[in-house]
């Protein structure tokens, strides 16, 4: 599956109608299981982000980002505090040079950013 089909898919109609004010008319279980439901579809919609930090962190020139780096402006575009951006980003890499380990050689990225887990 493509990212462009991942967030297409983001929300089906059915939590999304759940979410927009049905909630109260739900029987317990069924309100039980759409909590499950939207707390799996919020963990796949951050695994995305991660992926698409990625790809921002390894291809964005700092002059395309208007910020020093990818922490900063991630915290800058959403309601993330920078510490918790910064441990995106350091995910974002972690998980961009495992992938690059197995499929390439050890080439580097294009470019860094400077990270902390503040």
């Amino acid at each position: 599956m493509g990212i462009g089909e991942d967030i297409q898919g983001a929300l089906s109609d059915e939590i999304l109608t759940t979410a927009v004010g049905d909630a109260w008319r739900l029987a317990e279980a069924e309100l039980l299981d759409s909590v499950v439901r939207v707390s799996e579809e919020i963990q796949r919609l951050e695994a995305l982000r991660v992926k698409l930090v990625g790809a921002v962190d390894h291809r964005c020139h700092v002059d395309v980002l208007g910020f020093p780096n990818v922490k900063m402006w991630l915290a800058s575009k959403t309601l993330l505090e920078v510490g918790a951006a910064g441990r995106i980003v350091m995910l974002a890499e972690v998980c961009g040079s495992s992938r690059r380990s197995r499929t390439t050689s050890s080439a580097p990225p294009s470019r860094r950013s400077t990270l902390r887990w503040s």
